[in-house]
This record gives C-alpha cells, structure tokens and sequence, in this order.
C-alpha cells in the first residue's frame, strides 16, 4: 500500500468518525437509518416554529412601542392640563405667560472642630440668587437651638456631640426658618498657618467675658475694651464660650475678629488647606477669593438676631435663641429666595408679574418671604394690566400662610381648584403695587 492509498484511507476514516459522531447510530436501534429522517424532519419544524415565533414576537414588541408612545403622549397632555402648562412653551421672558423656576439662595454652614473633634465654632455663608455678594455669618457653638417634634433645647455644641453635623444642619435650619443647603466640617487647626501670618490681632470687646475657675468661682477671661490676641489664642478666642455670655455679646466680640481673617484669607487662601470635601459642599468659602466686595454701605459679616430666654429654673438658666421675631425681616434681606428646612416650613409661592413694570417682583419678593413664602416659580401674567394684585391657593393646609401673604399686598386670598403642580400658592402682582 502506496502512501497515497494510506493517507486516503486515514482520511475516509477520519471522516466517517466525524460522521459517525453528528449522527445516531443505525445499530443502536432495529430502525436507526428511520430515526435519522425523523430526528431531521423535527429539527426543522423546530426551526420553523422558532421562525414563527420571532416573527410574532416582533409584531408585538412594535405593536408595545406604538402603545408606549401613545400613552406617553396622552400621559404628556395630562399633565400638561394638571400642571396648566401650555403646547407652545413661551420663551421670551418678557412675553405674557412666560414662567421660570426659581433658584433658591445657596446657604451653606462650615463647622470647625476642635483638637478633640467637638464643636468650635461655625461659619454660614449666603450666596447665589438674589444676593450681589457673599454674606458671612459667625454661629457660635454656644447658640442653643429650640424644640423640634420631640427633641427639646440643646447648644450647637452638645447637639453635634450626640448626633452630628447632619442634624445640626436640620436643627438649626428650624430656628432660622430656611433650609441650608450644604454643609460640612474641617479642623480649625488648618487655620493656623493663617493665623501665624496675621500677627497678633488687636480688637475691642463690647463687655467682659467670665469664665468658671477651679473651684466653681468666677472670674474674668477676657476684659472688656482693647485686647491683643497672639496667633496661637485665636481659635481659642473663636470657640470659647464665656459663663453666662449671651450670644449677642459672642457675635460682637467674634465679628471684627472674623472680619480680619476673611481678609487675610481672601489675600492669601492657599494659606488654610481646605479639604476636598468642603471644596465640594461649602464653595461659598472657598470662593471668598473671588467674591465681589460688598456693596458700599453693606458688611459682609452679619450677626444674626438673637435674644435671651429664662427657664423656670433655681438658680435661673438662660439660653440664647434665635430671635424669631426678628427672623423674617432678617431673611428678606440676606436669603432672599429662601428654601425650606423641612417639608411644610414655608410655603412655595409662583410669583407672576400682572403689570408692565420689570422692577416690581423685586419690590415685592421680600414681602413675601417675611410672609413665609418661598418663591419656587416666577415670570409673567397672561397679561399686564392686572388692576388688583390676587392671592390664590388650592390646599386648605396653605390657607394661613396665604392669608399672610395677602395681607402684606393688602389684599385677601382666595382658594381656587387648580394651580401649577408643586406650587402653593400663586401671586399675581398688579398695579395697586406700583
């Protein structure tokens, strides 16, 4: 047998194994060349039905899209009509029945932590909308906070303690009656540097700080009139908070000391190496570089109204609070488009302009956040010759706050079935405002 021959039969067997192996053996049943056929004519049924399968499956995936888009449209025109929207969305801002959201001013607070990680002290910044320029405002951990739902009256301090900055945040957007939007924390060790560059800091207090010794007595910590601060007491001097110091004599005595380290900073802010995360959630501070400067006339570190609270206690406890009372006035001017601390806090109001004066919704905006609204749309009346400016609400739960608002535009509100959806109130601003 020539070689030829042999590789000819290596291949004929080679090839009848592989066949061997795709097809059922004839022997292995009395009618095996039979069961081949039927096993061929099953495959392709088989295939025929998968075919018919498919073809019906995407007749009925088009037929799904087509449904799909259908009630997404009808679902899009439902909502227009619930939400009083328009086909035609009008896009020039001086146009009637043109409407926008509202931005709502940036708040952000910056916590300072001691060396043992407690509370120092804080600073709340102001920004965004509304606003020519970045708003500081030194909170001292000292400052208590009142009751919410079934917490009672704590100190920032003690407050951050027991359950951290996150509901220090909440709490302390109650008492102002604003929501803040960020916040975050950061040793006030990384000041230092800052501090060093300064030099001594030369300043007057307003009253004497006490403080208790070691056997319960007190004595003088700081006197009042003019003092001289060293680098190395200035976060002792922002963080202590004196026996029996109202809050109002801490913010006196902190403000030109903090109005001197907001300058340095702003000279040189690569000085106080910030951590990533209050890059992130306080910008307004480490922005303070680049801010404008306050407009002539205005300062930017603000005080924020407080006052004083006896307990019923022997020997008397006083605490300080944020003074409510004083609180609106206060928010029309430095939060003048406030958001809420929580759900229900205020009021969100769609101001629209009903007269053909661009200027009046600026007239009238702070009106109505003293009122407790806050201003979630604005824009334009259908039309502007709206004689009698009008106050309209849907929820009976919005009723006293809209009755306020009314009241402040000498007017009465009236409850009405539909308004844009997420909105509570609605202000049409006519030219009895003018």
């Amino acid at each position: 047998m020539t070689a030829t021959d042999e590789k000819s039969l290596g291949d004929d067997a080679s090839s009848s194994t592989e066949t061997d192996e795709l097809l059922p053996d004839p022997e292995a049943h009395a009618f095996g060349p039979v069961r081949v056929v039927r096993e061929t004519a099953r495959r392709r049924k088989a295939q025929r039905r998968r075919k018919r399968a498919t073809t019906v499956v995407s007749g009925f995936t088009v037929i799904f899209v087509v449904l799909a888009m259908a009630l997404g449209f009808a679902g899009w025109k439902a909502t227009m009509r619930i939400t009083g929207g328009q086909e035609v969305k009008v896009t020039d801002p001086a146009a009637p029945g043109y409407t926008a959201e509202a931005q709502p001013t940036d708040v952000q607070l910056l916590a300072f932590t001691n060396n043992s990680g407690g509370l120092a002290t804080t600073l709340m910044f102001t920004g965004g909308a509304g606003t020519n320029s970045t708003t500081v405002v030194p909170v001292s951990a000292g400052l208590v906070v009142w009751e919410f739902e079934e917490a009672g009256p704590v100190t920032l301090r003690d407050l951050f303690a027991d359950a951290g900055l996150d509901v220090l945040t909440l709490r302390l957007g109650v008492d102002l009656t604003f929501g803040i939007e960020s916040s975050a924390s950061m040793p006030i060790a990384e000041m230092q540097p800052l501090f060093d560059s300064m030099g001594p800091i030369t300043t007057e207090l307003p009253d004497i700080v006490y403080t208790l010794d070691e056997n319960g007595e007190r004595v003088i910590h700081y006197p009042a009139g003019e003092m001289t601060i060293e680098p190395d007491q200035v976060a002792d001097f922002l963080s202590f908070t004196g026996d029996g110091e109202a809050e109002l004599n801490r913010s006196l005595r902190l403000k030109p000391v903090w109005q001197k380290i907001i300058e340095a900073y702003r000279a040189a802010p690569s000085l106080v190496g910030s951590p990533s995360e209050v890059k992130d959630k306080v910008s307004l501070w480490t922005q303070l570089d680049k801010s404008k400067p306050a407009p002539k006339g205005a300062e930017m570190i603000q005080v924020l109204p407080t006052n004083v609270i006896g307990l019923y206690t022997t020997p008397p406890v006083y605490l300080d609070k944020i003074d409510a009372d004083a609180m609106p006035g206060w928010v029309a001017s430095f939060v003048p488009f406030p958001s809420a601390a929580f759900p229900g806090q205020r009021v969100v109001v769609n101001l629209l302009n009903g007269t053909g004066d661009r200027t009046v919704l600026q007239k009238v905006s702070p009106r109505i956040v003293t009122a407790g609204g806050s201003i979630g749309m604005t824009g334009n009346a259908e039309s502007f010759d709206m004689a009698a400016s009008k106050v309209e609400y849907v929820n009976a739960a919005a009723d006293q706050r809209a009755n306020r608002i009314a009241s402040e535009l000498g007017t009465t509100a009236t409850k009405i079935a539909l308004l844009p959806s997420g909105v509570d109130v609605q202000v049409t601003v006519g030219n009895d405002q003018l």
